[in-house]
């Protein structure tokens, strides 16, 4: 694989793995954060809705108090009133219950069942007799679920003027079922409201297709608001403030906590609203994905082709001094590969200076050669004639003169020769120290010992003849 490609996957993989790493955390901030505000947005609605609910109990309240205050004047002036009077009376004034009370606490009057079905009212909170002894104008209670009902309500309690009865005022919990129900028509998205008491005695579930009472009871949290997530929508439980924290009657039936009375109000809402944000979320980030592959790729290109620019042209140019058509990389670069280019061009340099070198001290030791060959060859006959001077006594004295003068002439050359030879020889070990050094008083010895034997005559043996002594550097 080349050089190239290998950076080119290098960087591609790396581009690709970090592009990847923060498209998917901003995918998964970005999907934690639309979650997190659909969420937030639908429990601000809770809230808000709660408020409203607080406040609509409060008013409902107010507005019970004064429809009892109502038929208290009409008792104070009519009497004890009859049934059919209360009938009369609970239509004109739009509550579900008008009730008559003794000073027993009995009921003697009822505009829906018959009084004598009803509990003592003492029995459901013994502090109604403050009623009676001027000690509290009015009492009420929250929504309840009253037995053997299955449908919550609220009652309110004032005595008349002479303090001698309790009128008692009843109101289904249909004013909570229309503000419920007019909420979730406004939101597809919210699935149902359901209301509870403290301790999960339902009160009332409430969805678009209408309002389901029954006499179950339900696991609440303690601590609020919680937030709960199923397979296809939230549950969001508030805690809404009761008009009567302290319900005498509450706690006497076991629906408060802690002493204490107050709603659990439970809106579910479906994640159906979610999917249009997160699919096109998603197609987003699909994109974003494509995209970051194509820049990765070519990133990756670039980077990969500046990286190796010098590494191919310096192969481009060793194939050319290859071929010969080029001497050296000149790389022009201040990278390490320009370094090490500039270092092989030094190593061509250093070759080459090398091979001339050797090519010249070749030449070198070729002249010192023959030059040690002619001067063997000079000197040869030059000691034949110095031993046969002797010999020419009887010549003339100008053919003497001649003769040793042609025998210096020649001895003069050969001197010239060995010492020519003995200053190429040392040119040729400094050019290339590994050549060897060759003695020739040795071998001179050696010669002219064989042309005295061969004056005497007698035969020499050049087979004893000493080689040249060679030594090292």
């Amino acid at each position: 694989m080349k050089f190239f490609w290998k950076i080119f996957i290098a960087v591609f993989v790396t581009i690709s793995t970090v592009g990847s790493l923060l498209i998917w955390t901003s995918y998964r901030f970005m999907s934690h954060w639309t979650t997190k505000e659909y969420v937030s947005r639908y429990a601000t609605f809770s809230t808000v809705l709660g408020d409203a609910l607080g406040n609509l109990d409060i008013s409902t309240e107010t507005f019970m108090r004064n429809a009892a205050e109502v038929v208290a004047e009409r008792d104070a002036q009519e009497g004890i009133l009859s049934t059919e009077r209360l009938n009369e009376i609970r239509s004109q004034l739009n509550v579900t219950h008008i009730f008559v009370i003794n000073d027993q606490g009995d009921f003697i009057r009822s505009s829906n069942e018959d009084p004598k079905l009803i509990p003592n009212v003492f029995t459901f909170c013994d502090q109604y007799s403050k009623l009676f002894t001027g000690e509290k104008k009015f009492d009420a209670t929250p929504i309840i679920r009253p037995f053997p009902e299955i449908e919550p309500y609220k009652f309110l309690f004032v005595p008349p003027k002479d303090r001698k009865r309790l009128i008692e005022v009843g109101v289904r919990v249909d004013f909570v079922a229309q503000t419920l129900i007019k909420a979730l028509g406004a939101d597809p998205n919210l699935v149902s409201f359901s209301l509870y008491s403290p301790v999960g005695e339902v009160l009332g579930r409430f969805s678009s297709k209408g309002v389901e009472f029954s006499n179950s009871r339900a696991t609440v949290p303690v601590n609020f608001p919680t937030l709960t997530e199923n397979r296809n929508s939230y549950q969001n439980f508030i805690k809404l403030p009761s008009s009567h924290p302290s319900c005498c009657q509450c706690q006497v039936a076991g629906i408060t906590r802690n002493g204490e009375h107050y709603y659990v109000l439970e809106a579910e809402f479906s994640k159906e609203g979610l999917k249009p944000v997160h699919t096109a979320m998603t197609n987003a980030f699909v994109l974003f994905s494509l995209v970051t592959v194509i820049l990765a790729g070519l990133m990756s290109h670039y980077i990969s082709r500046r990286l190796v620019a010098n590494i191919e042209a310096a192969v481009k140019k060793l194939k050319l001094i290859k071929s010969g058509r080029a001497k050296r990389i000149q790389l022009r670069s201040k990278d390490e590969v320009a370094f090490l280019t500039d270092q092989f061009d030094c190593l061509l340099d250093q070759l080459e200076d090398s091979q001339m070198k050797l090519v010249e001290s070749e030449k070198l030791k070729a002249k010192v050669q023959l030059a040690r060959e002619v001067a063997h060859n000079i000197k040869s006959p030059t000691l034949a004639i110095e031993m046969v001077m002797p010999m020419l006594k009887n010549a003339s004295e100008g053919a003497q003169k001649v003769i040793r003068d042609s025998a210096a002439d020649i001895k003069r050359l050969t001197n010239r020769l060995l010492k020519q030879a003995h200053a190429d020889d040392k040119k040729c070990m400094i050019l290339n120290p590994a050549l060897e050094r060759i003695f020739l008083k040795p071998f001179l010895e050696d010669i002219i010992q064989n042309k005295n034997l061969d004056h005497q005559g007698i035969q020499p043996n050049y087979m004893l003849l000493r080689t040249p002594e060679v030594l090292p550097k």
